[in-house]
């Protein structure tokens, strides 16, 4: 027993730096890009079932649970960067048979995107009761996305460290929930969701703002993506809270059309993508602060305040320091 913790753990501390090791990989090579986002895919969902106790029985006992789980995490890291992905950019936008036979890829990745979200938080739930299990697979898939969208080789080797340092603190919370519980925080899983959402919301975000400006990628395509997304977050929001469908059916489906109202909105504003990604996540934070707080029962004047204020704080920073186009 004492042994199989450690092989865990020591799982748990190297996946980040294999992960590292692949990103190096991706950024000195961008045509190794297919095997690097299916190995990052496979080993973080496979670590991920791994540490979810009994991970490995669950699969042996409901095969589709366990595989349901990895293939929807692995799909979602691989189906990401493909909207990113330069050659089909540019075959979509040399396509001489008009505008919707040229859309065609980016809705076949658009939607197996929205389809992987919906798999993962299906699987998920059928492993297990902890909600922080779906955070390492979306925050790779972002990661991946966002790392192809920057410029500086510095700056993209800082990101990656980053991003390194925050699957190690997701990963090292799944193994002490599932195999050290005694050392594991009762609030942990809310705070996890909770920042590590935003972050991903962020990243996805910032990436399809930059897919829209750069490689003509349709308005309302992103749009979808961005809602699945946020929809995989507030499904995990809930999840957390102790409070799914049907109670919380509502939340889950106004946050997506919300999403989509403000990232259309947002794409008119003559600002860098990065300013809009900050613009749309201060959005998601106060929409899903306020659902959050209102499940919970502790939702009152000052908490809306609060947040109303915090939102209107950040977004008036952001834009006020922004560089127009």
């Amino acid at each position: 027993m004492r042994d199989m913790r450690a092989f865990l753990h020591s799982t748990t501390l190297a996946t980040p730096l294999i992960l590292l090791v692949l990103t190096a990989v991706l950024l000195n090579n961008s045509f190794t890009l297919p095997w690097v986002v299916t190995l990052a895919g496979l080993i973080v969902s496979g670590v991920t079932v791994l540490l979810v106790r009994p991970g490995l029985q669950k699969i042996v006992a409901h095969p589709l649970t366990g595989l349901g789980l990895i293939a929807a995490g692995t799909l979602l890291v691989i189906s990401t960067p493909l909207l990113g992905y330069q050659q089909v950019v540019a075959t979509a936008a040399s396509s001489e048979t008009g505008t919707l036979t040229s859309q065609i890829p980016w809705l076949m990745v658009g939607g197996i995107v929205v389809l992987a979200c919906l798999s993962l938080a299906v699987t998920a739930r059928r492993m297990t009761q902890l909600p922080q299990v779906l955070t390492p697979m979306y925050l790779v898939a972002g990661e991946i996305l966002f790392l192809m969208i920057l410029e500086g080789h510095w700056f993209r080797w800082v990101v990656a460290v980053i991003f390194a340092l925050l699957l190690l603190v997701t990963l090292e919370d799944l193994y002490l929930a599932f195999h050290e519980p005694s050392r594991h925080q009762a609030y942990a899983p809310v705070n996890i969701s909770v920042y590590m959402g935003l972050v991903a919301y962020f990243l996805f975000a910032a990436s399809l703002f930059w897919l829209m400006i750069f490689f003509d990628f349709p308005l309302w395509l992103a749009a979808l993506v961005q809602a699945g997304i946020t929809m995989l977050l507030a499904y995990q929001a809930l999840w957390a809270i102790g409070c799914l469908p049907p109670r919380g059916l509502l939340f889950l489906l106004v946050m997506p059309l919300l999403s989509i109202e403000l990232f259309w909105a947002i794409s008119f504003l003559p600002t860098s993508v990065y300013v809009d990604a900050v613009i749309l996540s201060v959005g998601y934070y106060l929409a899903s602060g306020i659902g959050r707080n209102y499940f919970l029962g502790m939702l009152n004047r000052k908490v809306i305040v609060r947040y109303f204020v915090t939102s209107f704080i950040c977004s008036a920073l952001v834009i006020l320091t922004a560089k127009l186009y």
